[in-house]
């Protein structure tokens, strides 16, 4: 007999063999780039700030740029749709269900594995950022500082990250409550829908606020000591976030218990 608790250990387990996952680790290649263009004063690579990149400024603007490719962010869906709706499919999701009566643990767990491998990757993508830039990009002394972070500029960048952190995790919430209606395929399309429409909304009055991409792009416009401003926008975001996180998972987690797997 599984129990339940084993659940989360063969999600990861599971997670780590997929070629998709892997492809995700792709992202560590973008500060790989960017560091060695700057080391080597690269035309392609150009660097526009007011002053000196620090370390740990670099790895949260690596990571922003991450989060402006789409490929990413379909990869994370991807990697959730085949973790429910890929496996109610081809009926391996059976294996669970007939010798666990609990599908609402196996949905939580398969959630929590998804973003534990995620936050996984984020780990391995901040190590080598990090180690990219005083290997390469530090040579530059002109626009690099050797510096690790900035006291004063520390709160902006743990909530730019934060911001474009949960965004990712909504994917998953969404792809994993769709993944409880839908096949495979169908999930990737509305994921990939409503990307676009929340970046779309994010123009609009009054509708803004619903939208995670909202954030992303305001955190991107203030002043880094704009104390007060930057929690204006990170507590309503981490809300919104909370409220979108808890009505998905009630929604795939009822779906997901009602559903015919056979």
């Amino acid at each position: 007999m599984i129990s339940i608790k084993d659940i989360y250990k063969i999600e990861i387990i599971k997670l780590i063999k997929r070629k998709d996952i892997w492809v995700m680790m792709t992202m560590i290649g973008i500060p790989m780039f960017y560091s060695i263009g700057i080391y080597t004063n690269s035309s392609v690579i150009t660097y526009n700030g007011d002053g000196k990149e620090y370390a740990l400024k670099f790895v949260i603007h690596m990571f922003q740029f991450v989060y402006m490719v789409y490929i990413f962010f379909f990869l994370i869906s991807l990697s959730t749709a085949k973790s429910l709706a890929g496996e109610i499919e081809n009926k391996s999701i059976l294996l669970y269900t007939q010798r666990i009566n609990n599908r609402k643990q196996i949905y939580i767990h398969k959630g929590l594995s998804l973003i534990s491998v995620f936050s996984l990757i984020c780990i391995l993508f901040f190590i080598t950022s990090l180690a990219m830039f005083y290997l390469f990009a530090v040579k530059r002394t002109d626009i690099i500082s050797s510096t690790f972070f900035k006291r004063e500029e520390l709160f902006m960048l743990i909530c730019s990250f934060l911001i474009i952190y949960l965004l990712y995790v909504f994917m998953i919430n969404l792809s994993l409550m769709l993944s409880s209606f839908l096949k495979q395929n169908s999930v990737l399309i509305i994921t990939s829908i409503v990307y676009i429409v929340f970046a779309y909304l994010q123009n609009f009055p009054y509708v803004k606020y619903i939208s995670p991409s909202y954030y992303v792009l305001q955190i991107s416009k203030i002043e880094f000591f704009n104390t007060q401003g930057i929690i204006n926008l990170i507590v309503p975001c981490i809300i919104l976030h909370a409220v979108y996180f808890i009505i998905l998972n009630m929604i795939g987690i009822k779906k997901f218990k009602e559903r015919d797997l056979y």
